[in-house]
């Protein structure tokens, strides 16, 4: 009988392929630690090991690009590793922090955050697009309301819940978000990842509300552009 493999065939892959692989399972590692955190209510470090984690995110496409050695394993591998720390973490974050609060209506908001999530990924494979993201990619909203249970004691008690479905369902609508790279096309690739790599633990040790403003301006900028074209469509 053949042994089965995870690369899907009876060769195994080059040495170098399990670099972008070892990124995504940083980024797993990075969610378990998150769930640990929040379990023990220590929502700071929670949040700062999802934020965290979007640079692996990153990292594990570009290595498998730059290495050649992209294919359908790896995709799955990373959005797995996505879903536990976007999807699963975040919200885990949320519901430790507010959700609790408001008894099965909340675990609900919780389970709802998580399944667009799940949604999300498994739809980011079939639709392609240049210059943009089709719905809210999950590492924003995940950071986003990672964030946000970092400050849920100094807002509202609604307005958890109500941003985690509607970061959710944000996640899941057709809407158009600028990708990473569009944002800031004045830099090469390497610069953006430098800079950003350099400025979020600085943001994260010193500013932290700034963090959550620029991820909320970002989830913004979608709706505000797809306003936007239906008031030029509608005034031409």
């Amino acid at each position: 009988m053949r042994p089965l493999v995870p690369w899907g065939s009876g060769q195994a892959p080059p040495a170098v392929a399990w670099v972008p692989h070892a990124f995504s399972l940083c980024g797993l590692t990075c969610g378990f630690l998150s769930l640990l955190a929040s379990s023990t209510h220590d929502f700071a470090f929670a949040a700062a090991f999802i934020i965290a984690a979007i640079f692996f995110d990153g990292f594990d496409g570009a290595a498998a690009r730059a290495l050649r050695c992209d294919g359908p394993f790896g995709e799955v591998m990373d959005s797995l590793a996505d879903l536990v720390v976007f999807g699963v973490a975040p919200a885990f974050l949320a519901y430790q922090a507010n959700l609790h609060l408001f008894g099965t209506a909340g675990a609900f908001a919780g389970a709802i955050f998580a399944g667009c999530g799940a949604i999300r990924l498994a739809r980011f494979p079939l639709v392609k697009a240049q210059g943009y993201f089709v719905g809210l990619p999950i590492p924003m909203a995940g950071a986003f309301l990672a964030m946000l249970g970092v400050y849920a004691s100094e807002l509202p008690p609604v307005a958890v819940p109500v941003a985690t479905v509607s970061v959710a369902l944000l996640m899941v609508t057709t809407i158009h978000f600028p990708k990473f790279g569009t944002a800031l096309g004045m830099f090469p690739p390497p610069a953006r990842w430098a800079l950003c790599l350099a400025m979020a633990p600085v943001l994260f040790v010193f500013a932290p509300k700034t963090i959550l403003f620029l991820l909320a301006l970002y989830l913004f900028l979608g709706p505000a552009s797809e306003l936007r074209l239906v008031f030029d469509r509608d005034h031409r």
